[in-house]
C-alpha cells in the first residue's frame, strides 16, 4: 500500500547540526536528505509528555487551539550530548536523538524502549555477508543505524506541504483510539482517514467523530495536534510500523508516556480537557422519534410514558418543531403545529419531563433568519462574498448556508437565538450534523476550509453548550460530530445506524472506540435509526442502550416500548427501572469519568491490557468500575460466550460466583442481558421512580459483594461526596460510611451466610436479617456510620 513516503520529492529529516535549549525543551537546526533546512523542537509539557514539532525552514508560533491553555509550566529536564546523539531526561522519560541519521527514541527509567521513530520503506537489499541491517531496514534493537520517515513533501504547483511521521510497531503491540470508529476496536491492520463525515448507516470507514489520538499497549499514546485531514496507517504499509500524514506546513504531535492505558488517557485529557459532569437528569431515559410533528403527539407520548409505567426524563422533538424544511434551522417555534409552546413545556415539567429540541448549524435561504445572517456576514462565504450554500441533507431539504463559528459575532448571534428558548424552559438542544463545513469556504478567522472542517464540530457544539450553561446553570448538548477536545462539551450519540443486529454490533464498537479516545459520555439510538426494528432487536438494543452512559430511544418509526408488544414492553420496563435504580452508581461513575477521563462504557483492554484475550474483544464491556455487560448481538441467540477477566465475578441475576479468567457459555433468553458484578464491589442503588428528580426520601440501598476489601465514592449533584469502604476477614466485616447520605440506607451483604451480631457506631443493632443468601441491615439514619458484622 503506497503512502506519502514513496512519493517523488518526499524529503526525510536526515541529520541535525546544532541545538539550543529553550524554556520547555530543545530546538534543533537540521536538514533533510535533499539538503532543505528544517527546524525541529522537542518540548516537555509534563515529565511524561513530549511535544515534537517539525517544519521546513523555521518553526512558527505553536498552535494551541485544541489544548486547554497556551501557557504551560516549564518541566525540569537534563541535557547531555554524546558524540552522535543528544539525551534529554525528565524524572520519567529519556529521549535519545541521533545526530545522523536522524532518529528519536523514548526510553523509560528502567531502560525499556517505549517507542521509536522508524521507516515504512522496504529494505532495498542485503548488506555485506547478507546482513539485513542496511540503512533502509528497521532495527529491532532501536539502534541509531536506521534512517526514519520524519519529513514532508511539497506540491510543486501549489506549494502545499504534507508532513509525515512513522513509528515502529512491535510484534505483540496493539493500538486503540482515533475516535468513534465502526471497525474492530484494535486498530492494527487498519488505514483510517480522519475527516468529519455524515456516516449514515455506520457501516463505512468514515465517521462523525474523529479524534487524532491513539494509544499503544507498549505504554505510550500519540496525539496529533491538528485539525487538517489526518491519515493513519497502522501496519498497512509495513507490518512493522504505524504512521500518520496530514497537511502542513508543520508537524505537531505529542507522545504521552503511561505506561498503563488509564494514565495515558488521563494525560491526554490534561492536554485537551476533561469532560464536565452532565446534569443528573440527563442520565435518565430520553424518548424520541424522527419525529413528533405536533404538540398533541408529544403530549400523547408523555401520557403513554406515565400510563405504561416507563420512567423517563426527556422528550426530544426533531426538526418539525420549526415546521417544514424551508424553515430549518430558524430556531423559531411553528405555533401552528406547536401552539402555546411555553404551556406545553410547563405541562411536561409537571410530569417530570424535560424538552430537548433539534437543530443543525445550517440555514435554508427561505428560513426567517437567513437574510439577517447574510447581511451581517454570519455565514461561511464563497469567493464572491455570498453565503456558500451546501447540500448537507437529502434532496428533500434545500441547499443551506453554514453558520461561521470562527466569527465571534456569529457565535453570539447563534447563541442569542437559543437564549429565548432556554428561558422558555427548553432544557437542551440536539446539535445534529456539523460535518459539512465546506473545504472551499472562506472563514472569518482566515483559516482555510481544509483546516476548519474538522474543527467545526468543536466550535459548533461549544457555542450551544455555553449558552445552555449560561441560562440553565449546567451545560449539555446531544451532539453528533466531534474532534479532539469535544469531550469538554458533552454529550454525543452515534448517528444513524440501520435497524439490524450487525449495525448494533458496529454501534457497540463505536461506543468502545470513542471511550478509548478520551470522550467518556456516549449514546446511540435504541432500536437503530433507519427502519422499523422487530421486538427482538428492540429488546436486545434496549438492554445494551440502558447500560450506556446515556440512553435514548430514537428512529424513523415509533420507538416507544408499547409499540413492540406486551412482552417487549415488559422487558424494556424491567431494564429501564433497573437503570433508574442504578442512577446513584451511574452518576458516581460519571463524576469519576469527569475527574479521570475514564469512559463510563469501557473496553476490557483499558483495564486488562496485559490479558491477551481482551486485546481484540469488542462485544462486551465494563460499565463503570464494577459491572461487566455482554449484550446479545445475534438474532435468535439464546446463549452467548462471555469472557470473564481475572478475579471473581457474580452473576447479577442468580448471584452465582464465577472465577476468571475464562470463557463462559452463558444462557441468555430474550429477557436476560448477561450481566456480572466484580466481586468486592459496592453498588449504590436508589428507589424505583418515574423520573430522576422524583422525591422519595427512602429506598437507598448499598448492595455489597464482599471480598477482602472494597471502596466506592458516592456522588450526587450538589452534594458532598461520601466515601463508603469495608474490610473483611475470617472474623468480621467492618463497613464505614464517611458522610451523610440522602436517606437512611439498607445494606445488603451478598454471600454473607451468617452473623453472630451486628453493631452500628459501636452499639448493638438488631435491625438485620438473613435473606436470599446474604444479610440485610437497616440503618437507623442517614448519617456517618461504622458498622461491624461479626461472623
Amino acid at each position: 500500500m503506497e503512502t506519502i513516503t514513496s512519493a517523488p520529492g518526499y524529503e526525510r529529516v536526515a541529520r541535525w547540526h546544532d541545538f539550543w535549549r529553550s524554556a520547555h525543551g530543545v530546538q534543533f537546526r537540521a536538514e533533510t536528505d535533499a539538503g532543505t533546512p528544517v527546524q525541529v523542537a522537542l518540548d516537555f509539557f509534563f515529565p511524561e509528555v513530549v511535544r515534537i514539532r517539525m517544519r521546513p525552514g523555521t518553526l512558527g508560533p505553536p498552535r494551541n487551539h485544541l489544548l486547554v491553555r497556551d501557557d504551560w509550566e516549564p518541566v525540569p529536564f537534563l541535557v547531555s550530548e554524546a558524540p552522535n546523539h543528544l539525551e534529554l531526561a525528565t524524572s520519567f522519560l529519556h529521549l535519545e536523538v541521533a545526530r545522523t541519521p536522524w532518529s528519536i527514541r523514548l526510553v523509560d527509567t528502567a531502560g525499556r524502549v517505549i517507542c521509536r521513530e522508524a521507516s515504512e520503506r522496504v529494505p532495498s537489499g542485503l548488506g555485506e555477508l547478507g546482513s539485513p541491517n542496511t540503512p533502509d531496514a528497521p532495527s529491532e534493537t532501536g539502534d541509531f543505524s536506521t534512517s526514519t520517515d520524519l519529513g514532508f513533501v511539497r506540491d510543486a504547483a501549489s506549494g502545499q506541504i504534507h508532513v509525515h511521521e512513522t513509528f515502529a510497531l512491535a510484534a505483540d503491540e496493539d493500538v486503540y483510539g482515533l475516535g468513534e470508529q465502526f471497525t474492530r476496536v484494535n486498530r492494527v491492520g487498519q488505514r483510517l482517514d480522519l475527516w468529519a463525515t455524515d456516516a449514515y448507516s455506520i457501516s463505512q470507514h468514515a465517521t462523525y467523530k474523529n479524534v487524532p489520538f491513539l494509544w499503544s499497549t507498549q505504554g505510550y499514546g500519540l496525539f496529533v495536534n491538528t485539525t487538517f485531514r489526518v491519515r493513519f496507517d497502522l501496519a498497512t504499509v509495513s507490518t512493522l510500523t504505524h504512521g500518520f500524514t496530514h497537511e502542513g506546513p508543520e508537524l505537531d504531535a505529542f507522545i504521552i508516556y503511561g505506561p498503563d492505558p488509564v494514565a495515558i488517557l488521563r494525560r491526554y485529557c490534561e492536554l485537551t480537557g476533561y469532560a464536565p459532569v452532565p446534569p443528573r437528569w440527563s442520565f435518565g431515559l430520553w424518548m424520541s422519534r424522527c419525529g413528533y410533528e405536533d404538540r398533541a403527539e408529544v403530549e400523547r407520548v408523555a401520557e403513554g410514558l406515565r400510563s405504561h409505567d416507563i420512567p423517563c426524563d426527556v422528550i426530544h422533538i426533531d426538526p418539525w418543531w420549526m415546521g417544514d424544511a424551508a424553515n430549518w434551522c430558524g430556531l423559531r417555534w411553528d405555533e401552528d403545529r406547536f401552539p402555546g409552546p411555553a404551556e406545553m413545556i410547563e405541562g411536561l415539567r409537571e410530569r417530570g419531563l424535560r424538552v430537548c429540541l433539534w437543530e443543525n448549524p445550517y440555514v435554508a435561504e427561505s428560513a426567517p433568519i437567513f437574510q439577517e445572517g447574510r447581511e451581517r456576514g454570519y455565514f461561511v462565504r464563497d469567493e464572491e462574498g455570498e453565503p456558500r450554500l451546501v447540500r448537507a441533507w437529502a434532496e428533500v431539504v434545500p441547499p443551506v448556508a453554514v453558520v461561521d463559528f470562527t466569527n465571534p459575532e456569529a457565535v453570539a448571534w447563534w447563541q442569542s437565538l437559543h437564549r429565548p428558548l432556554l428561558e422558555q424552559g427548553v432544557a437542551v438542544f440536539k446539535t445534529d450534523f456539523g460535518e459539512a463545513a465546506p473545504e472551499d469556504g472562506i472563514y472569518h478567522n482566515g483559516m482555510s476550509g481544509r483546516e476548519v472542517h474538522n474543527l467545526y464540530p468543536v466550535l459548533y457544539n461549544r457555542a450551544v453548550f455555553e449558552v445552555t450553561e449560561e441560562v440553565t446553570g449546567r451545560g449539555l448538548v446531544w451532539g453528533r460530530s466531534a474532534w479532539a477536545g469535544s469531550q469538554r462539551t458533552p454529550t454525543c450519540w452515534g448517528g444513524d445506524p440501520l435497524t439490524d443486529f450487525p449495525h448494533m454490533a458496529n454501534q457497540l464498537r463505536a461506543a468502545l472506540s470513542i471511550g478509548l479516545s478520551g470522550i467518556p459520555f456516549y449514546s446511540h439510538d435504541i432500536g437503530g435509526f433507519a427502519g422499523r426494528p422487530d421486538p427482538e432487536l428492540y429488546v436486545r438494543w434496549a438492554q445494551f442502550g440502558l447500560f450506556s452512559s446515556h440512553s435514548r430511544c430514537h428512529g424513523t418509526t415509533p420507538r416507544e416500548p408499547w409499540e413492540f408488544g406486551e412482552d417487549a414492553e415488559a422487558i424494556f420496563r424491567r431494564y429501564a427501572k433497573l437503570r433508574y435504580r442504578l442512577l446513584p452508581y451511574i452518576y458516581s461513575s460519571a463524576v469519576q469519568a469527569a475527574q479521570t477521563g475514564m469512559p463510563v462504557v469501557r473496553a476490557l483492554v483499558l483495564k486488562y491490557s496485559n490479558d491477551r484475550n481482551v486485546r481484540n474483544l469488542d462485544s462486551e464491556y465494563l460499565f463503570g468500575d464494577s459491572f461487566l455487560v455482554a449484550p446479545v448481538l445475534e438474532r435468535g441467540a439464546r446463549r452467548r460466550m462471555v469472557y470473564l477477566p481475572v478475579g471473581d465475578w457474580v452473576d447479577y441475576w442468580s448471584r452465582q460466583i464465577y472465577e476468571g479468567p475464562g470463557w463462559l457459555n452463558y444462557p441468555a433468553p430474550l429477557e436476560i442481558l448477561p450481566l456480572f458484578i466484580r466481586r468486592g464491589a459496592i453498588i449504590p442503588m436508589g428507589p424505583e421512580v418515574d423520573h430522576s428528580e422524583q422525591a422519595v426520601g427512602t429506598g437507598l440501598v448499598l448492595d455489597i459483594f464482599p471480598a477482602t476489601r472494597g471502596r466506592f465514592t458516592l456522588h450526587d449533584e450538589d452534594a458532598v461526596p461520601v466515601d463508603i469502604s469495608y474490610t473483611a476477614d475470617a472474623n468480621a466485616l467492618q463497613l464505614t460510611i464517611a458522610g451523610a447520605l440522602s436517606a437512611p440506607p439498607v445494606v445488603i451483604l451478598n454471600h454473607f451466610l451468617s452473623a453472630r451480631r451486628v453493631t452500628v457506631n459501636h452499639a448493638p443493632h438488631d435491625r438485620w436479617r438473613a435473606e436470599g443468601g446474604g444479610l440485610v441491615i437497616e440503618l437507623p439514619d442517614a448519617g456517618e456510620a461504622e458498622i461491624a458484622v461479626w461472623r
